[in-house]
Parts: structure tokens; C-alpha cells; sequence
């Protein structure tokens, strides 16, 4: 059985979306985020159940898919806390993992009410208010 660690409160809440593998989830729980997984909490969820759930939750919307990024911005950007997009090619998931956890090391104090967009160490960041 896989022991979590209790999250530390002044990380930030993470929402993430299926597309994320399930060991960067859990390296980021390892690492003392609360962080829950959209694979484990609700397989197969709507994007208005993620929205649901983020929002009632107060977590910041995680994903990789950029086609279901732009959709759920048009629509319910106001409605989230935060959303961080990462555009990375495929890489060894031990990379991927690093990526992850370096990136809500350094940014997660300043994701909530913004947009962030990862792409091989550029961050961008605007406004969900646009």
C-alpha cells in the first residue's frame, strides 16, 4: 500500500487533468502537494465535471492536451482558480516528473487567477480575467 505523505498547505492545490501520467501524480503527492488526479478521482469526467470539481475544490487545472485547454478557456476561464498548460514533447518520465515538480516548486505561489503556459522552460502567464 502506497503511504502519502500529508500535503504541505502552502503548496498549491492541484487539479490534474487525465492526460498526465499517473507517476508524475504521484511524485507530486511524494513531494508534498495536494494534488488529485483526474484518472483516479473521476475516470472519463466531463469537462464540466473537471470544471465542477476544480472549482468546488479551489485547485488550479493541470493538463497537457492544448486542444482541451483552449476549449475549457473560452468557456469557463472565469470560473477556475487557476489553469497551468504544459506543451512539452514526450520525454522519459523521470524527466517529466522533474519538470513537474521544479516548475510548483518555483511558480505554485503564483498560479492562482492566471493562465501559465509551460514550453521548454518558457513560462508564460496572463490574467484568467482577459
Amino acid at each position: 500500500m502506497r503511504v502519502i505523505p500529508h500535503p504541505d498547505p502552502a503548496k498549491p492545490r492541484l487539479l490534474l487533468d487525465e492526460c498526465i501520467p499517473r507517476s508524475v501524480f504521484f511524485s507530486l503527492q511524494d513531494h508534498k502537494f495536494n494534488a488529485k488526479w483526474i484518472g483516479e478521482e473521476c475516470p472519463s469526467a466531463s469537462d464540466r465535471e473537471v470544471i465542477e470539481l476544480a472549482k468546488r475544490e479551489r485547485r488550479i487545472l493541470v493538463t497537457l492536451d492544448k486542444e482541451h485547454f483552449g476549449a475549457i478557456l473560452m468557456r469557463n476561464r472565469l470560473e477556475l482558480t487557476g489553469m497551468v498548460l504544459f506543451r512539452i514533447e514526450a520525454k522519459p518520465i523521470d524527466l517529466m516528473k522533474s519538470i513537474f515538480i521544479d516548475f510548483f516548486e518555483e511558480y505554485g505561489s503564483r498560479l492562482e487567477g492566471k493562465i501559465t503556459v509551460y514550453k521548454e522552460n518558457q513560462i508564460r502567464q496572463r490574467s484568467l480575467e482577459f
